[in-house]
């Protein structure tokens, strides 16, 4: 029997323009709202796995993370913009603009985390965690056996 509701949306051309330009960085919610979808549509998407949309997607939000990664070289890239000052005695100075630097930063900044967010083994944070530890075995088992005679004792 049918599913009661409301028609799905989805097409094979949808799926393909929505994970196009996941890739190329869009947001779902700016992709949604140009298509006249809800968010939460696509994603039932993803999660039903409609017609193997799921697959198609998380490769779509890799490669997502890849181009943010990506951008961030172009925002580093950026050169800030110039703030020319003229002094009473006619001479100039230029100089890199402040707020302008400090943009670009939260821009690239901004980027990175989103990128290791969605793919933390490519654009996250590399923690290395050396740990040595050495457990006297017999030691722990002889004071284990002490407290439990304590005990029956008492």
């Amino acid at each position: 029997m049918p599913k009661a509701g409301r028609p799905s949306k989805y097409t094979p051309e949808i799926a393909a323009l929505i994970c196009a330009r996941l890739a190329e960085g869009e947001s779902l919610r700016s992709i949604c709202g140009g298509l006249n979808l809800a968010c939460g549509t696509v994603l039932g998407w993803a999660l039903d796995d409609v017609n193997g949309f799921q697959a198609q997607y998380m490769r779509a939000r890799e490669l997502q993370a890849d181009f943010h990664g990506d951008k961030v070289l172009a925002v580093l890239e950026t050169e800030p913009d110039q703030i020319v000052t003229t002094r009473p005695d006619g001479t100039t100075e230029t100089k890199r603009d402040p707020a302008h630097v400090a943009w670009l930063k939260n821009q690239a900044d901004g980027l990175k985390w989103h990128a290791g967010q969605m793919r933390p083994k490519v654009w996250g944070n590399k923690v290395q965690v050396d740990a040595e530890m050495k457990v006297d075995v017999g030691s722990a088992l002889d004071a284990a056996r002490k407290r439990a005679r304590g005990a029956q004792d008492a």
